[in-house]
């Protein structure tokens, strides 16, 4: 999602002005304002808003039913408020002078939000911001401060309101663009202006709305006089010691805009804005306006608050958003923290534009990046260098005693691109200011080894990695390997692979050596490699490093055809054996790069041989070293090999790995993968056997079971999928007295691949399968699977995605917000003779199939509660039954505000009454006559016999309820026992009888006068269990 143009600026003063204007407008009048969700994630949102502005004393809000009965008005859908002149339509029939929107441009689910503040006098925006849609509980305080802050022009009346639309700031010296330096006077107008009661900052879109010529409506001419334009051109002063801003303040339809200088003598870019605010306010009337910049320190807290919001944002375009706060913070104020946050978010922004391929952006960034770099490195110097300089070389060793990674030049950017001569120059800047920045450095750690060693494989890497055009690549890195290798010795690195550094230098020859190898056979020209020979290199490495020497060799001669290529893969397996490896180290360079490629150059016979001499090697040892050294090839083998070798291998793989060998080797995730790739090789036979054995084993039965168990009997049920559908997903017994007539049905949920569901009917007596409407999207969702509800005439589903999708024979829909859904979020449903009931996230309602009309009789978005479930702060009804003997629905409420929800209540759905029975938290279960009313953290157990309204306790089956810190186990009561879901069956004599289950019985309900218990998804088995006849 992208922010329109300018949005930017006015999202980033949102906070910039907390603290400050609520100071300044304490005394201003009660506004009200209208918060209207136009996007179904947007409702959580609108409703944690609702709460927090209902305490500010400045604001009332609109009734949902007010803004309702004004949209139905104007005969719009709450979407179209977005539109020009549509919010000042709203705000005169509502009343309402702020108008916030919540939505989001995109449709999908999860997506960030769009939080925007309108007046509904001009129509427009005061905020425009983009929040994550995650951890909204932390947000909404500071959105709540932004939304409060941005409203201060609401409190100001017409004739004193201006509005002003900063361009971006350009530099008017030619060849010097000062993109830095435009950007931050930009950001720095606008949070100015923006902290101005009297001011308006436009976004490009309202500015373009106020100035258009044609299609100009009332509002635009009447606020059209009091818009301004802004337009700067910064240029350095004479003798380049200040800033000169050649300004143009224009007004819509005026043909002579004001045009003025604003000179500041010092290069400070705030002092430089506030003359410029200064100059303005002369300009348009603002003679009693108060203006009186904050300090340095207080303004760059503010953009350091704001920075931390944007990079909690999910939005496209946030990182260089953060990174701007992050920079006129520093530039305010510096300190070490601010300047670590500008590193960190100019990063961030460089691969945001590099992933979108804005090649420019991104380079210019990149330039701005080293400069901040280089300049902090020679004003504060380098603290890793400061501390490996102050302390002698051997304490250096103890307290750094291996580092990690690749030594480069830790510019800490992507790989940027250049496709044209202007991209081309910024990217050899970049190279220019990256060699300027690892010189400087070497300068500052001479005369101490370690630290110069470092720097010395940092300059070998940009010559390596990141060559400036026309440079001879292979000779430079030649002409450094002696000063490399100089230091190396002088800091009293040993020259094998137990010292950490000289891994460091090893990985980076054999980087080198890759590099070089690349280009000998690539077809491709890359004439800064090919200016020398190769061999130049080779010869360097020879006199300085005669083992490592070998090993390039050889490595450069695996790609000989025949017999040279061979050899030379022989060799180096044996020469990398013999090479003083350290089995403790993480050795990518020889995995990866020397080992692997010699290895697969080998015939495939030799490589068995030559893993099995490991294998062997190892096992005579018990040291399973070597092995891990050779994961990579191990792993490989083994998917080769033929399905009888590979069992036996891989257990000798694992045993050895399963050793506890006094070398404590530290490669644990090579050693974890080989581990977890051999263990499944060394069982693959097993597994296929179980599998084979389960799927054409017996079916469950309860022959075995003890106790009462024995007075039931086991039925399994083998129903046909159709189509492509492919696993029974859930079940629904239909309870309703045509379906009982029939011999008892069950509503089968078959899944479909892609999300899809199709709907059949089940007899228990005939076993015949009746199709039910069309397919439609659908899928279980999590931890609450599918609820289904259904009437004479339709069944409904409520699954993911979101909504509810109604089934008949002739038509199947499926409703959302777009058709008037109030929330899509749905928990439970329940049929009362003409009507559907709906619990919903936060909300309770009605569905009349007949006209396709939606009621709303509980909300958490509720100012003024009009019954005991309606009301502020959030809700789930979690289960609703209807009981018709009784004239009631029953619901489980669990309330996430002030707990005064929570229990089982009682709806009359004649008069929309509701009734709370218990403040427990518990859990309905149906069955024959009654519901099983279940409280695991009492524990609690009673009946709800069928016509009445007064639970009975079951203190005899309280051993059936024992107190579980996690979710209740299911319970169902069959008669005179209760059955749980993990196969548990109890008795009112206080005795228990468990089945052999596998598997928690996942389908568990009444049918009848059995029960369902689970689908078997590898045999495609139903299974129900009923009384013994």
């Amino acid at each position: 999602m992208r922010i329109p143009a300018g949005a930017m600026l006015l999202i980033a003063a949102g906070l910039l002005t907390t603290g400050t204007l609520m100071a300044q407008r304490d005394d201003r009048r009660q506004q009200q304002w209208a918060i209207i969700s136009l996007h179904p994630d947007a409702s959580g949102l609108a409703d944690l808003l609702t709460a927090a502005l209902s305490q500010s004393p400045h604001v009332t809000l609109v009734e949902r039913d007010q803004i309702r009965l004004v949209l139905d008005e104007l005969n719009l859908q709450a979407s179209g408020l977005v539109e020009r002149g549509e919010a000042t339509r709203f705000g005169h029939l509502s009343k309402a002078t702020g108008l916030v929107l919540l939505g989001s441009d995109s449709p999908q689910k999860s997506q960030p939000l769009r939080v925007r503040l309108i007046d509904t006098r001009s129509s427009v925006r005061l905020l425009d911001r983009v929040v994550a849609n995650v951890n909204l509980d932390d947000q909404v305080g500071v959105i709540s401060e932004a939304l409060l802050a941005a409203a201060a022009p609401l409190s100001v009346s017409e004739k004193q309101l201006r509005f002003i639309s900063i361009m971006p700031v350009l530099s008017a010296e030619p060849g010097n663009p000062m993109h830095a330096e435009c950007d931050m006077l930009t950001t720095l107008l606008s949070a100015e202006f923006f902290r101005l009661p009297e001011f308006v900052v436009l976004e490009r879109e309202d500015l373009e709305r106020l100035t258009a010529e044609r299609d100009v409506s009332g509002i635009e001419l009447k606020w059209r006089g009091a818009t301004r334009l802004l337009e700067i051109g910064l240029r350095r002063n004479e003798v380049n010691t200040g800033w000169i801003a050649s300004c143009r303040l224009a007004t819509p339809g005026n043909a002579n805009p004001q045009l003025f200088d604003v000179r500041c003598e010092t290069r400070n870019i705030a002092q430089l804005r506030s003359k410029i605010v200064t100059e303005v306010l002369k300009r348009v009337g603002g003679e009693g306006i108060t203006y009186d910049a904050d300090s340095a320190e207080q303004e760059a807290a503010r953009f350091d608050r704001q920075m931390r919001l944007f990079r909690g944002a999910s939005a496209r375009d946030r990182e260089m958003d953060a990174y701007k706060m992050a920079e006129a913070a520093y530039a305010l104020a510096p300190n070490h923290k601010r300047f670590d946050a500008v590193m960190r978010h100019i990063v961030d922004a460089i691969e945001e534009h590099a992933n979108e391929k804005q090649w420019l952006s991104a380079l210019r960034l990149g330039v701005r990046h080293q400069k901040l770099k280089l300049d902090d490195l020679q004003t504060n110097g380098s603290s890793l260098i400061r501390m490996m300089t102050r302390i002698a070389p051997d304490e250096v060793r103890k307290r750094m005693p291996a580092p990690s990674g690749v030594v480069g030049v830790s510019h800490y950017s992507p790989s940027l691109r250049a496709t044209n001569a202007q991209e081309q120059a910024l990217l050899n800047e970049i190279l220019i200011l990256r060699r300027n920045y690892v010189d400087v450095k070497l300068r500052r750690a001479k005369d101490h080894p370690l630290p110069t060693f470092i720097c010395l494989l940092q300059k070998y890497d940009l010559e390596l990695n990141h060559e400036l055009p026309d440079a001879d690549c292979v000779q430079k890195l030649s002409e450094l390997l002696p000063a490399i290798y100089r230091s190396a010795d002088t800091a009293g690195i040993k020259r094998e692979m137990s010292d950490p550094y000289y891994r460091l230098l090893f990985g980076k020859m054999i980087s080198t050596l890759s590099k070089l190898e690349r280009v000998r056979t690539s077809r491709s020209t890359t004439p800064n490699w090919k200016r020398s020979d190769p061999q130049l290199w080779l010869d360097q490495l020879a006199k300085l490093d005669a083992p490592l020497s070998r090993i390039a060799n050889l490595r450069m001669q695996l790609r000989e055809r025949g017999d040279a290529g061979l050899q030379a893969a022989t060799k180096l397996l044996a020469e990398i054996k013999t090479f003083p490896l350290d089995p403790t180290a993480d050795d990518t360079y020889v995995d990866v790069r020397l080992r692997t490629p010699a290895f697969y150059r080998l015939p495939p016979e030799q490589r068995h041989e030559y893993l099995l001499d490991v294998l062997v090697a190892c096992e005579s040892q018990q040291d399973p070293s070597q092995l891990i050294l050779h994961a990579n090839s191990f792993r490989m083998y083994l998917q080769r090999l033929p399905e009888q070798e590979m069992r036996p291998i891989g257990a000798r793989i694992v045993a050895l790995l399963n050793l506890e060998h006094e070398t404590k080797n530290p490669r644990l995730r090579s050693r974890s993968y080989l581990l977890g790739i051999a263990s499944r090789y060394a069982s693959v036979d097993r597994s296929r056997d179980d599998l084979r054995a389960r799927r054409n084993g017996a079916d469950f039965t309860l022959e075995t079971a003890s106790g009462a168990w024995q007075q039931y009997v086991a039925r399994t049920l083998r129903p046909k999928p159709t189509g492509k559908a492919y696993a029974i997903k859930h079940v629904h017994y239909d309870n309703r007295e045509d379906a009982i007539s029939r011999g008892g049905e069950l509503i089968l949920c078959w899944g479909l691949p892609w999300k899809g569901m199709q709907l059949e009917r089940l007899n228990l007596t005939t076993g015949k399968q009746t199709p039910i409407g069309k397919e439609f999207k659908g899928a279980p969702v999590a931890f609450r699977g599918v609820q289904v509800c259904v009437s004479p005439d339709a069944i409904f589903v409520a699954s993911d995605p979101p909504g509810f999708t109604m089934v008949t024979q002739s038509f199947t829909r499926t409703f959302t917000k777009k058709v008037g859904l109030v929330e899509e979020d749905i928990w439970s449903m329940a049929w009362w003779e003409d009507r559907l009931y709906i619990a919903y996230k936060d909300a309770f309602g009605t569905f009349d199939p007949e006209t396709f009309q939606f009621q709303l009789l509980a909300s958490s978005l509720s100012v003024e509660p009009k019954n005991p479930i309606d009301g502020r702060g959030g809700f789930f009804i979690r289960q609703l039954f209807p009981d018709r003997a009784a004239g009631c629905i029953w619901m489980t409420v669990q309330d996430n505000a002030n707990a005064h929800r929570t229990g089982l209540w009682r709806v009359d759905p004649q008069t929309n009454s509701f009734h709370r029975l218990s403040d427990r938290s518990t859990q309905l279960t149906a069955a024959p006559g009654g519901l099983l009313v279940h409280n695991n953290r009492d524990p609690y157990l009673a009946w709800l016999p069928a016509g009445t309204t007064t639970p009975i306790e079951l203190p005899q089956f309280s051993h059936a309820s024992a107190k579980t810190p996690g979710p209740s186990p299911k319970l169902i009561r069959v008669g005179e026992h209760v059955i749980s879901e993990r196969g548990g069956l109890f008795t009112a004599d206080g005795e228990s009888h468990q089945a052999a289950v596998k598997e928690r019985w996942s389908l568990l309900q009444c049918a009848g006068d059995g029960f369902v218990t689970h689908f078997d998804h590898l045999r495609r088995t139903l299974h129900l269990i009923e009384r013994k006849k």
